[in-house]
């Protein structure tokens, strides 16, 4: 086998291994109704799990996401918030701090938006 070959089957397995591999991840999460925030009385309150995730994570998911940030979407002055679909994350004006919002409407398994803003 030639050598490129070689290097070429060797990087591609270890890229395999990588994208195999979790990782431990921070943040919240809460249980909840079909709105994040106000929900009616007469709704079930159980069918919706919202998350929020820092740290790593946050950073990981941010820079994933194939899409412009946009600035000061919500937050303080300076922050670049990247929007995809019902997910929002959002890098901190000192370039620091992550964080993402999502929710899953349990019943359809479909993502729904976890932040207000």
């Amino acid at each position: 086998m030639k050598p490129f070959a070689i290097i070429t089957v060797l990087l591609l397995a270890s890229s395999l291994v990588y994208a195999s591999a979790y990782t431990q991840l921070s943040g919240t999460y809460r249980i909840g109704g079909k709105t994040l925030y106000d929900p009616p009385e007469n709704e079930p309150q159980n069918t919706n799990i919202y998350f929020e995730l820092s740290g790593s994570s946050a950073k990981d998911l941010y820079q994933t996401m194939a899409v412009k940030p946009q600035k000061e979407v919500c937050g303080e002055t300076g922050t670049q918030t990247k929007t995809k679909g019902n997910m929002q994350c959002t890098l901190s004006s000192g370039g620091k701090e992550y964080r993402c919002w999502f929710g899953i409407d349990l019943k359809n398994q479909k993502i729904v938006n976890g932040v207000v803003c």
